[in-house]
């Protein structure tokens, strides 16, 4: 059960980080364009729909995680 819990744990941290280092590639790149003045307005609605879309998921796996502490207690 142990060796379990440990796997999940690691599974769900990866799960996690993904989208969070992700997001922060995609800020820090769209700052730097911005600064550089090398980015359209139709490139930075892409980028920040990544971001958004980005967080969703990092949303929907929190709910994941809380819907199993809850029911593991």
């Amino acid at each position: 059960m142990i060796n379990k819990q440990k796997e999940f744990i690691s599974v769900a941290s990866h799960e996690i980080k993904t989208p969070i280092m992700s997001s922060s590639f995609h800020v820090d790149s769209l700052i730097d364009d911005i600064n550089d003045n090398k980015i359209t307005i139709n490139i930075i609605k892409d980028e920040l729909l990544i971001l958004k879309n980005n967080l969703y998921s990092l949303s929907d796996l929190t709910k994941v995680l809380f819907d199993i502490q809850r029911n593991d207690f």
